[in-house]
This record gives C-alpha cells, structure tokens and sequence, in this order.
C-alpha cells in the first residue's frame, strides 16, 4: 500500500485513494479538523513528543506564565576565513535554564536553510532530519493504526521550489528525503504540490481543462498551469513559485499592529536627552523566531532600564511582561486567527491577554491588505510571468483551484477573478486538496497507470555534521525515541494500572524498574513515600508477588506520577515518574539511552 502526504509548513495530512473515493486519515485527534494535522512538534527535556494541536496545547500549559531565566552556553567552535587570514572562534548561544521543552513550528521552511543544522532540547541535539522524521513517524503510526496494515511507502509533497537557488533546492529534497526514510519509510516518491492538487480537481471534471493552481500556504506561493483530462497532450505546461506566504503575512500584521501597545516610539531619558525606544526591539518582537531573543538577561535589563524613565513606562513593562511570561508565541496563535478571520469578515479582534498586559486592536480587511500590499504586488507579476511561461492567454485557461490557507486571502481571490473571470475560480477543500491528490497519485502508481521516480536510502547520501574539536552534545537516539512513540500511540501496550502507587526498583546491574502497587494504594495509613530494602519492604503491599525483588539493591515506593530524580553513574540527572519508568520498560529503552 502506497499513502499520499501532504507534509506542509503549517498542516499537514496523509490520504488513501480506493479509486472511487478518497480517504483522508484522521492524524490530529484533539484538533477541531482531525484530518488536518497542525505541523507543530513539541519535545520536552524528557524526550516526550507531541503533535499537531496537542503540540500547541502543551507548550502553552507548560510555559506560558513561567519564569524564564537565560544562560549563556557554549555550543561549539566554528573556523572563520577570510581574503588573508583563518581564526577559530567560540560560538555561544542563550539557552533558557526553566525551559521545559521546545516548540517547533514551519520547520518545513528550514530544509533549504544551510546554516540551520538542527536544534538542543534539554541534553540532546536533535538534527533538522530528525526533528522531521519525529513529525513524520508519528503521523505514519497514527495511519497505520487508522487503515491495519504497515506503510513503507509514501509519496511526499513538495513545493515547485524550495528556494529559486538550484543548490539550496536540492540540499531541501536531499533533507525531506532523508527525513522520511528515518521516519520508516522504505521507498519514497516526490510530487510537487500544486500538481496533486489538480490530480484531486480532475476526478470531478468529464471534460479536457486548462488549470491554474494557486497553492498558497505557510511557507511558499507555488503556480501551474495543466491540461487535465487529455492524455494526448502535455500535462504541465508552467510552474512557478516564490517564498512568500502566510507566516510572512503574520508577522507583518503583528509589526504592523501590536508595538503600538509596547510603548513603540515613545521616548525614555533625561527630558532634554530623550531618546527614541529602539525600533530593532519591536522588530524582534515581530517575529516568533526571534522575539525570544528578547528574554536574555541583558535585554530584559536594558527594558527594565528604559521603563525607569519612559513616557509611556506601563508599556514598556507589559513588554517585559509578555516577553518573560513566555506570552510570545500564544501571541502569534491569536493573530493567525484573527488573519483567518479577515477572510470571511471585514474586520478581526486581536485580543491579547496575560499578566501585566492588556490588548485589544481591532483591525479591517482593508488595513491588512494594505500592510501586504508589496507582497500582493509581486506575486500579482508572478502569476503574469507564470501565464506567459505556460503560452496560454488568461482568456484560455478553464478553471483556476485555489488551494492552501492563504489562498483565502479576499485579496487573492479578487485578484485570480479579476485575470481569469469569477466564473473559473473554483472553490475546493482549503486544507486538503493537496493531500487528496497526492492519495490519487500513491493510487496510481500502486495499479501502474502513474510512474514517478522511486528514492530508497541507497539514493541520499546522509549530511556529514560539522567537525569540533571539543565534545558536542549528545545526539538524540533516534530509534529509541521511535519505540518510545510505539507506547506512546498504543501500538506496544504499556502496563495499565489503576494504582496511584509503584514500587521503584534499583536492580544490581544499575537498572531501574517500576511496577504497580495495586493493594497499597488502599492503605491510606501508607500513603507516605518510604524507603525499603528487599523482600521485607515487600511485605507492606500484602498479597502481591515481588519474588522478583532477589536482586534489588534497594527500592522506594512513589505516587505512579510522581516526578523522580535519578542520578546516573556517569553523573546525568533525569527527571522521571514511575510511569514513564514503566513504559521505557515495555519499549525497551534504558537509562542511558535517555
């Protein structure tokens, strides 16, 4: 069997094809659309992984009102070389002590970033490959779960282009690829969005069409021109493709609308020296990629410094305050709503609220539009140069598919009804078109009547890391992460237990264990945490058999949920419940590949 995935810079979501109906596999079960599956990741220093809306969810409940404090750490040397000198410099990043987890969002768009090799979360490094194949090998468990049977083949969506750079562009292929054969994946087949999307149009259409797609999402504006229904002519006659798209467009409303109520020009100084708050800190605050860099400790002093003689002071300290309270993100959740609200109504509310802060900011269609407007512009030429490529006039193309987030936008719209006549724009399922059309095409080619190139393993050669000459970080192992999701999805069955309590076990080889303790937690008279050792602690649970306690070293009893700290032998902190002790049991997985 051969799944269709649509793994995009905002959502994501896979599809069967039966070649009658199309089949979208439910991957995000707490989302309002399950079907479509938010491309967020989130990993606690634990090595815990979520997905989709419950990603979001857990960020915002873990952090959001937590203390941040920053520390300055080095992450390696990098060489430096110029026209007529070499030198080796240290390179240090700000990491936030309190941090329980990491975040991930639109990592799609880093595949063709070449300096961007990965991530730290907690003590190990995460490559962008693996961060990729975490996203991806959930979601393949979760389908596999959905149709019964193993998936080992996929064909992937991609963009016309990753970059408009040709080596930037293939170094973007060479990642995704890797990403999903480290997922799991055997055998690999790329197809570029926009055209799965006219595969999905086609099913409904008797008659030979001329198309234009516009898929419009998060991270790209990607275009071509089709003639579908007609095998004795040309399929693709144009693409085209540039990296504007909807993450763009939540920043600038954000820059556009927001710092006003963070004290942007407002003045801080002697009256007769006053100087203007710096606009690079509103610059910084937005963007989601870098409003974070506004938590270290000298930038928090520097806005602490200039509250104490602003103008406007209560605003620069609800800066201070959005900023350290972790606000940053859920901000830009709520501005991406209030984007996607401007496309059925007029005007949206932006409505921000958290501890010292207060913010509501009305804005109209007509005021986005505007903050758009060169991004409107060009991609308006865009579609011009596009046409032009296809040799086709606007007069001759039959139907226009809107497809993406984005391509909602009313200003779009008006646009492609202006060139092409309302009559031909046609509307199709926003989110999944191109996951339906990608099935069609994992369809065909599992009957023979579509071909496409087959990538394995053999055909990517891995990205060799940077060299240092001082130890790196731990690399995440990936394998035992992939059985700990196993347990996590309920593919390998971890101990159910209605215990509140476990007895921990530190065996002789240094293992650690734990089970239920089903008949303590009956006894309240016990409910306190207690050491023992060996079979007479055993006693205290009654009837229960722990003849397996001959070589425990020692043991306690803990509440299931209970966070522990356990020490290593070669000095690694951990901080893990019983529970979790209990399910890297079943998936096999040691403390020391924690």
């Amino acid at each position: 069997m051969i799944v269709g995935m649509d793994f995009g810079t905002t959502n994501s979501g896979m599809a069967l094809y039966n070649g009658r109906s199309v089949n979208i596999i439910p991957l995000d079960p707490t989302s309002k659309n399950p079907h479509v599956a938010r491309t967020a990741l989130y990993i606690t220093n634990e090595q815990q992984i979520t997905i989709g809306r419950d990603a979001l969810d857990h960020y915002f409940e873990q952090n959001v009102g937590r203390p941040v404090k920053t520390k300055k750490v080095w992450i390696g040397e990098i060489e430096i070389r110029g026209a007529d000198m070499q030198y080796v410099t240290d390179v240090y990043v700000y990491v936030d002590v309190f941090s329980p987890g990491r975040l991930l969002l639109s990592i799609k768009t880093s595949l063709r970033d070449e300096d961007y090799a990965g991530t730290i979360v907690g003590q190990h490094y995460y490559s962008l490959e693996n961060l990729i194949a975490l996203y991806l090998n959930i979601t393949k468990t979760r389908a596999e779960q959905h149709v019964g049977q193993p998936l080992r083949q996929v064909v992937l969506g991609r963009p016309v282009r990753f970059a408009n750079d040709p080596a930037k562009d293939r170094l973007a292929q060479g990642r995704l690829l890797q990403a999903a054969f480290q997922a799991g994946y055997e055998t690999v087949y790329l197809q570029p969005e926009p055209i799965a999307a006219a595969y999905s149009y086609e099913t409904s259409i008797s008659s030979p069409q001329n198309v234009l797609v516009f898929d419009f999402g998060g991270g790209t504006l990607d275009l071509t021109v089709m003639r579908l229904g007609d095998s004795r002519k040309e399929r693709v006659l144009a693409t085209g493709g540039i990296p504007i798209a909807g993450d763009l467009f939540d920043q600038k409303l954000v820059r556009a609308k927001l710092p006003r109520h963070f004290g942007e020009g407002s003045h801080f100084g002697p009256r007769h020296k006053a100087l203007t708050v710096p606009n690079w800190i509103f610059d910084s605050f937005s963007s989601w990629q870098t409003i974070l860099e506004l938590q270290t400790a000298e930038n928090k002093k520097m806005l602490r410094n200039i509250a104490q003689t602003a103008q406007r002071r209560y605003q620069i300290e609800a800066l201070e305050s959005l900023v350290s309270s972790n606000y940053g993100l859920q901000m830009f959740d709520i501005v991406e709503q209030a984007k996607r609200t401007l496309s059925d109504k007029r005007g949206a509310t932006i409505t921000l609220s958290g501890p010292g802060f207060e913010v509501q900011e009305f804005v109209t269609r007509s005021e986005f539009e505007t903050i758009i407007r060169a991004e409107i512009q060009a991609i308006d030429a865009h579609i011009d140069e596009t046409m032009l490529a296809s040799g086709l006039k606007p007069s001759q193309i039959d139907a226009v598919i809107r497809t993406g987030g984005s391509s909602q936008v009313q200003a779009f719209d008006e646009m492609l009804q202006r060139k092409f006549g309302s009559e031909k724009v046609q509307r199709v399922d926003t989110f999944s078109s191109v996951t339906a059309g990608l099935g069609i095409i994992a369809h065909g080619l599992e009957n023979g009547t579509e071909t496409a190139r087959a990538y394995t393993a053999a055909d990517v050669a891995p990205l060799e890391p940077a060299e240092s000459s001082r130890p790196k970080v731990s690399p995440a192992n990936l394998d035992m992460l992939k059985r700990r999701i196993l347990v996590q999805e309920g593919v390998i069955e971890a101990e159910t237990t209605q215990s509140e309590w476990a007895l921990v076990i530190l065996g002789v080889g240094q293992t650690v264990t734990a089970v239920p303790l089903p008949e303590f937690s009956s006894h309240r008279e016990h409910r306190e945490k207690r050491e023992v050792e060996g079979k007479k602690s055993a006693s205290s649970a009654k009837s229960a058999d722990f003849s397996f306690l001959t070589d425990c070293q020692r043991a306690i009893i803990a509440a299931w949920d209970e966070p522990l700290l356990i020490l290593t032998s070669t000095y690694r902190f951990l901080l893990l419940t019983p529970q979790q002790l209990a399910e890297q049991q079943v998936a096999k997985v040691t403390l020391g590949q924690i």
